[in-house]
């Protein structure tokens, strides 16, 4: 199970919302669509559908078989973030929560721990050597 689970159900009655991060929408540049060891992005969302079931919280991720329009826009934030308005409107979303999953960055890109501690509007609530947990401020 996650780590943070504990952290989640320790944090009383109140249901968040969470992003798990990272979370982007690709695959290896470098492979064709027709190789067989593709990397694909929802291997990771897979991951965190699962940990979903040990802390019950919404995600504001996951895995379908195809990527919808929302979740793209989801994706568009996500790259814009810490910024302030992609915040607000993962906020808007519901997104209370942004965890972030220090062994799963797969891109260089994707590491953005260090922005998203040195925002205004995020509160690093926990953090051990797999994960820090944010929550929004805006």
């Amino acid at each position: 199970s996650p780590t943070y689970a504990g952290f989640l159900r320790e944090s009383g009655e109140r249901k968040h919302v969470v992003l798990d991060l990272p979370s982007t929408v690709r695959f290896l540049p470098s492979q064709s669509v027709n190789t067989a060891d593709r990397l694909w992005f929802f291997t990771r969302e897979i991951i965190y559908m699962n940990w979903q079931t040990y802390h019950g919280h919404l995600i504001a991720g996951g895995a379908n078989g195809y990527v919808s329009k929302e979740r793209m826009e989801v994706e568009e934030w996500v790259r814009r973030l810490p910024e302030p308005a992609a915040l607000a409107d993962l906020e808007k979303l519901g997104v209370s929560l942004l965890v972030f999953h220090k062994n799963l960055v797969l891109f260089p890109d994707e590491d953005i721990l260090a922005s998203l501690k040195e925002s205004k509007h995020l509160r690093l609530k926990s953090e051990n050597e797999r994960e820090a947990i944010f929550e929004i401020d805006i």
